[in-house]
């Protein structure tokens, strides 16, 4: 029984609001994103199935008095139903925190305490019907407390095997300072001379053309150029320190180089900016104004270079 979260999808909705990448592999044979998302599933249900191993093992919920080889695959089945009613779950609670802007423990816990209830049903319907135990008038209460432990703990095994390093590359996003936001939308930006070469542009390899976006994929990320695009093993936090001035995280999924934006678009309440090429890179809320300030400052500075 376990919830894996929205990081899960390669960067989720917003990985594929560019349409950048519907391909399986880049030019130089690096998995696409829809490769490495079925890998990513593929393990994830491999870890549950072997949790629910480990259940049929142990026997817990009164099942240790039926045969060993049944249980096993009593445990394993129920381990992976549990799998898809909390991994959908965790996904609508982190596209729930974000939009919402609470916490996403909260929303995380909120998700489990839900998924836990028709969970319960699941266990104690399979038990009740196979082998008659499980159906006293209080099984409810007896059980849900037992299988939401069970999701908990399942949702902290996946954090830790999948997500903890993305977790941590996201969360200097929204406390980053905007380069060049600052300035009055009358302004123009000041000319800087020419800065020394970025570190993550030695990185890349040759053809790519002038970079002009980053996007997040699970522990790489994806350097949009001129001329295409390729992956580069680097939590997006290392990629925009390395960068330094050259451009701003506008979303914690996407960074953009200054040079690259043509102009700013809204679809309803959702910011976009449009790229040379067309692009299309979605915009933090939270920082939507700021992004607006400075992308509108970008393009003023790209018209008149």
């Amino acid at each position: 029984m376990t919830t894996a979260g929205n990081d899960g999808f390669a960067g989720g909705a917003d990985g594929f609001a560019g349409g950048a990448d519907a391909r399986s592999r880049d030019a130089n044979g690096t998995p696409g994103p829809r490769t490495r998302l079925a890998r990513r599933v593929a393990v994830e249900l491999f870890v549950t199935a072997a949790v629910g191993a480990v259940f049929g093992l142990l026997g817990p919920f009164g099942s240790f008095p039926i045969p060993l080889g049944e249980r096993l695959i009593v445990w394993v089945l129920l381990i992976l139903a549990g799998y898809f009613i909390f991994r959908p779950l965790g996904i609508v609670a982190r596209w729930a925190a974000t939009a919402a802007r609470v916490p996403l423990f909260a929303a995380e816990l909120g998700a489990a305490l839900l998924a836990a209830v028709p969970m319960s049903f699941v266990v104690a319907a399979s038990f009740r019907r196979l082998y008659g135990v499980l159906g006293g008038g209080n099984w409810f209460a007896e059980l849900y407390p037992q299988v939401l432990l069970v999701g908990v703990l399942m949702r902290v095994l996946v954090f830790v095997l999948f997500e903890r390093e993305r977790v941590e590359a996201d969360a200097p996003a929204s406390a980053a300072p905007l380069p060049g936001a600052a300035p009055p939308v009358d302004a123009a930006p000041p000319l800087a001379a020419t800065p020394p070469r970025s570190r993550f542009l030695d990185r890349l390899p040759p053809g790519l053309g002038r970079l002009r976006a980053l996007e997040m994929e699970d522990h790489y990320v994806r350097a949009h150029g001129a001329a295409g695009s390729t992956l580069v093993l680097l939590r997006m936090r290392d990629a925009v320190a390395e960068l330094g001035a050259d451009g701003t995280q506008v979303h914690r999924s996407w960074w953009v180089a200054k040079d690259a934006v043509e102009r700013v678009e809204r679809d309803g309440r959702n910011l976009r900016l449009r790229l040379a090429g067309g692009l299309l890179v979605p915009v933090s809320r939270a920082q939507a104004a700021e992004v607006r300030a400075w992308a509108e400052a970008a393009c003023r500075a790209r018209a008149a270079g």
